[in-house]
């Protein structure tokens, strides 16, 4: 269903890249033929399932738009025809902006303090970004879907290989920030 709403409901020139983490052939199958005779689609087919983070990275490279946006396919949905020019258009708004989405926090991990007491921590990069910052409160762009400006990818790189799977919406918001980046809320993005 979310193949298909990418299809049905976007309304600017897009390549869709499907990182398949070694699905059975069934599921993979199922995916093929979704996908047949589109000549905007890339497939690629891990034989190992290399999380999230890696897959995303090798999607994230393939590409060479402006902004790259992701779905994550148990928790992305496309609600409403033009979905993606509001998430667009606040990107070109926010020059700055490094990610954009929906902004959440860690309910045990809001402070710096607390943050840096995080047990995936010490692979963070940019560690001494929370010095002077102990009291400052945390936010980061929720990975269901949010786009993300490749430029800034380019520049300093995307997900950290060593977080591969949870967290790793966190870490690079973390590491986008202690960069100097914006990352935006888009309110429409829930």
């Amino acid at each position: 269903e979310i193949i298909r709403r990418i299809f049905a409901h976007t309304t600017t020139p897009f390549t869709l890249t499907i990182v398949d983490n070694n699905s059975d052939q069934s599921y993979w199958n199922k995916i093929q033929a979704l996908v047949a005779r589109r000549p905007n689609v890339r497939l690629i087919r891990k034989k190992d399932n290399l999380m999230c983070g890696p897959s995303s990275n090798i999607a994230l490279e393939m590409g060479d738009a402006e902004f790259a946006i992701y779905i994550c396919a148990k928790e992305g949905f496309i609600a409403q025809h033009g979905w993606e020019r509001t998430l667009i258009n606040a990107m070109r708004e926010n020059s700055n902006a490094a990610l954009g989405g929906h902004k959440a926090h860690m309910p045990r991990f809001v402070y710096g303090h607390e943050y840096q007491a995080h047990p995936d921590f010490n692979k963070d990069r940019n560690q001494n970004f929370l010095d002077g910052r102990l009291n400052k409160s945390f936010t980061h762009i929720q990975g269901g879907i949010f786009i993300i400006r490749r430029e800034v990818v380019k520049k300093h790189g995307g997900f950290n290989p060593l977080i591969p799977h949870g967290g790793m919406d966190i870490e690079l918001s973390y590491y986008y920030e202690s960069l100097g980046y914006e990352l935006l809320e888009i309110p429409e993005i829930a």
